[in-house]
């Protein structure tokens, strides 16, 4: 019975996720409707999909390219982001249920919804005390009886753990220990880019934590992270904070979000110290042009909008405003720190005069905030990095400056 069941689910699911848009086989016909009548022989047919099973395909390579395997996680996101937002967790996702159609570019698709869990269904299809276990990724929610099995978080972990796979060719089994991190499975023995390897350690510090809250807690947040991982910046934070700060990090965690926030600005105010030390040391060494922190004579047009999924960190912003001596205000760069889980950011917008007249000088935004650096909110950053990108962002504004004088002449 409940095999019949979890079969008429899977229908419904699948054909929903693919109107959607998922990479789900298509149904063509079925019967499942039948499933509480047992004289039924209940049948099914979909698509073929032409392609290898990933599993296959990552053990016939020894495991893939870090760009391929970013894609293929990100492809994975998009299926799953559409799963999440139809209410469908997937709850089984391991590489035998995942047809790769293509390579170059990656292409996927899930074909297993077996144990897909719908959030507005009132059927009990699995028990209190059942347990979900896999040999491939065991989560500690889905092991111990009682644990919260429906949490759409526990499918990010999973597409995380798809990511080390493909990388390493080796099932990331249990969580702990970090199985990136295990003698015989580090990342680095396969990414040799220094930048990268930091970066998708990080990245899977926090995917495949054992802790629910500690996790990626939307696919938005884990897409930033992987294109963060294809493309590193120069400049990176260290993420090698003592076990200890670990532990003091999830215990702040699941006590009061203030008190860590006001924490995370104790380490983080150095890295704003350092933008202003920086900064004093080229203010007078830019001539023709000068550079004028925090002014408060030339105001915003709108209020400079925060990044999504983050929270502010009290400390003071850094706002540095560039001019050539002769003509007027006409480029800005503001620094700010923001909150994510357990981690701290660095995070940069620019902007840019709307007028030329300096008595009626107003900035408004350009582009989006852009992410410097992270790091563990209860460690103190590496502050070359701030000083790195401050040299880098002014360099930039002096040139976008120089190309709006040159244009008006």
């Amino acid at each position: 019975d409940q095999a019949r069941r979890r079969m008429a689910r899977e229908v419904v699911y699948l054909r929903t996720l693919h109107q959607a848009g998922a990479k789900v086989p298509q149904v063509i016909d079925d019967n499942t409707q039948q499933f509480e009548n047992l004289s039924h022989r209940l049948f099914f047919v979909m698509d073929l999909i032409k392609g290898d099973e990933l599993a296959r395909v990552v053990t016939d390579a020894g495991g893939l390219s870090l760009e391929s395997s970013l894609a293929i996680a990100r492809d994975l996101c998009q299926t799953i982001e559409i799963g999440i937002a139809e209410g469908i967790h997937h709850r089984d996702l391991k590489p035998e249920n995942i047809i790769l159609r293509s390579l170059e570019p990656p292409d996927v698709v899930i074909v297993d919804y077996g144990l897909s869990f719908n959030e507005e269904e009132e059927t009990q299809l699995t028990k209190h005390s059942e347990t979900i276990e896999s040999p491939f990724l065991t989560l500690p929610e889905r092991r111990i009886p009682g644990g919260d099995r429906r949490d759409p978080r526990s499918d990010l972990a999973a597409i995380c753990g798809v990511l080390y796979y493909c990388i390493t060719a080796q099932p990331p089994a249990l969580l702990q220990p970090a199985p990136h991190r295990r003698s015989g499975g580090s990342v680095r023995q396969k990414v040799k880019d220094k930048a990268q390897a930091e970066a998708l350690e990080a990245l899977l510090d926090r995917g495949l934590a054992p802790e629910l809250d500690d996790r990626f807690q939307t696919v938005g947040a884990l897409i930033g992270r992987l294109e963060g991982v294809a493309k590193p910046r120069a400049e990176k934070p260290r993420m090698s904070p003592s076990d200890f700060a670990k532990q003091l990090g999830r215990d702040i965690l699941k006590s009061d979000r203030t008190s860590q926030l006001s924490r995370f600005a104790e380490c983080a105010k150095p890295v704003i110290d350092a933008i202003t030390m920086e900064f004093r040391s080229w203010r007078h060494k830019i001539d023709p042009f000068e550079v004028t922190p925090n002014s408060e004579a030339y105001k915003l047009q709108a209020p400079i909008k925060d990044p999504p999924d983050v929270d502010a960190v009290a400390v003071p912003s850094y706002r540095v405003d560039l001019k050539h001596k002769a003509r007027p205000f006409i480029r800005a760069f503001v620094y700010k720190v923001f909150a994510s889980g357990t981690e701290c950011g660095l995070f940069r917008v620019s902007l840019g005069a709307t007028t030329t007249n300096p008595r009626e000088t107003t900035f408004a935004q350009v582009g989006e905030w852009e992410n410097v650096c992270w790091w563990n909110g209860l460690a103190v950053p590496d502050k070359q990095i701030a000083i790195d990108d401050f040299q880098a962002s002014l360099n930039s504004a002096m040139d976008v400056l120089r190309d709006a004088i040159v244009q008006r002449l």
